[in-house]
């Protein structure tokens, strides 16, 4: 089992290995894994992910399966995409599709009452007094930030409330996003996770209660067992 990232397909390296009989001999599928993210993520934020079907097409052996999966890809023009960049030919392949409803998920839409273009945002206020763990799920890094300034400064002065209001985005150097993946799930006093889509590729953090997405256009994999609110604001600003 080989997993890299669509990054390093371009490499040199890869092109050696690709061509070496032996890996040819001894391949017997490729698999891309989050395939919904070869559009979500392709276009602008990783354009690498571009890349994954004409690799998959021209260097790696014609007679191997394929396969792409996700969970939360939408039938019609998103899964016909999908399928084109991976070369998947009308009638030429197998289309597995099997719900994913989660009984133990609760999902709400509830009205801002201020707009997200503040500074300030006293809807997320009791979400942070209740004390459950909570992934709140904003649209772009600056808002990210512009939430995370919001609910420090509702909290004591002193480092312990950096540790429980925490932020994870493509911003942040690696070794901070994966600190904040280990608090989140081991440290009882981290409590909320101020996040882009990015948290929610390939997370499983059980200890998570509650996951708010703040806007339109949110789109994540929630955790298990968690209540799930979409905070949308209203065609004006209060």
């Amino acid at each position: 089992i080989i997993c890299i990232d669509p990054e390093h397909l371009t490499d040199k390296q890869w092109e050696r290995i690709t061509d070496s009989p032996l890996f040819r001999e001894n391949i017997v599928f490729a698999s891309c894994d989050e395939v919904h993210l070869i559009d979500e993520w392709g276009r602008e934020f990783r354009p690498a992910f571009h890349r994954i079907g004409p690799f998959f097409r021209g260097r790696l052996p014609p007679h191997i399966s394929i396969f792409g999966l996700t969970a939360t890809l939408q039938p019609g023009a998103m899964t016909k995409s999908i399928c084109r960049s991976l070369g998947f030919q009308p009638k030429m392949f197998h289309l597995l599709r099997c719900s994913n409803k989660q009984t133990n998920i609760q999902f709400l839409v509830i009205p801002l009452t201020h707009g997200l273009s503040r500074a300030e945002f006293p809807d997320l206020l009791k979400y942070l007094i209740e004390g459950r763990k909570t992934i709140i799920y904003c649209t772009t890094i600056e808002l990210c930030w512009r939430v995370f300034i919001y609910l420090i400064r509702l909290l004591p002065p002193g480092p312990r409330r950096l540790k429980r209001v925490r932020l994870y985005h493509a911003m942040c150097w690696p070794e901070e996003n994966k600190e904040t993946i280990r608090l989140i799930r081991d440290d009882p006093l981290c409590q909320i996770v101020i996040a882009t889509i990015a948290f929610g590729q390939g997370f499983n953090v059980k200890s998570l209660l509650d996951s708010l997405m703040l806007g339109e256009n949110a789109n994540s994999q929630v955790c298990v067992n968690a209540k799930c609110e979409m905070l949308m604001q209203q065609s004006y600003e209060l």
